[in-house]
């Protein structure tokens, strides 16, 4: 497995509230490659106290001063105290979030306004019908995948270019409670995942993973259509 794909998996059993797991195959990226930022990052959903997710995004931005999203992370964590985090024993995203609510209760907001809100709620994703000779292109992602972020301008160019076209862009993030019917519809199992469907729901492109921007040249020349 290379590391890339240990991560991936890594990141999936956080997202499935398997944590321990997670962790373990984390650190077994870290000890193979102690400079993997994205290693620390994931590490950091799998710890037990804030001062020790601190010490994790700190690594990560060691390595990587431009890391968005432990940037971010880390400047919501500076004025919370040490607290213990609780795990999930279940395996629903639901569970984890209730577990964080009741910790809310307890320490009066403060764990939750530095964990559950650490990422702005977006609204669910949300496709209306389509009309005969139009294409929906969806774009499975997540804040913490680095090929995600990678392709992110390209998807953005995309998006730009398909703008008035008979082709719409839905981009969907894989941590929102709202994207399980659609990972479960379309086999979601790793990200970046691009498909693209016609109006009548069928798949006419899929994609996975990260690559140059003229993958998705079939998209393009469908936009150019009149």
């Amino acid at each position: 497995m290379t590391t890339f794909e240990s991560l991936q998996q890594a990141y999936l059993w956080i997202k499935a509230g398997q944590r321990e797991r997670a962790r373990a195959a984390l650190l077994d990226v870290i000890d193979k490659h102690p400079n993997e930022s994205e290693a620390w990052v994931g590490l950091s959903f799998c710890v037990y106290t804030v001062e020790e997710r601190k010490k994790c995004l700190e690594r990560a931005l060691r390595i990587d001063p431009e890391h968005p999203y432990a940037r971010a992370a880390l400047a919501r964590l500076q004025a919370v105290d040490r607290h213990p985090i609780p795990t999930s024993k279940k395996s629903s995203l639901a569970a984890v979030y209730l577990s964080l609510l009741f910790v809310a209760v307890c320490f009066g907001g403060v764990v939750l306004a530095a964990f559950l809100y650490e990422k702005p709620f977006s609204p669910p994703a949300k496709a209306d019908a389509l009309q005969p000779g139009q294409y929906l292109f969806i774009d499975f992602y997540a804040d913490w995948c680095g090929p995600c972020r990678e392709m992110s301008p390209v998807v953005e160019e995309l998006e730009r270019e398909c703008s008035g076209s008979n082709v719409r862009v839905l981009k969907i993030d894989v941590d929102l409670p709202s994207s399980a019917e659609w990972e479960r519809k379309y086999n979601v199992n790793g990200i970046p995942r691009y498909i693209l469907l016609d109006s009548n729901g069928k798949v006419q492109q899929d994609w996975l993973g990260s690559g140059p921007a003229s993958m998705f040249d079939p998209v393009r020349a469908i936009c150019r259509e009149k």
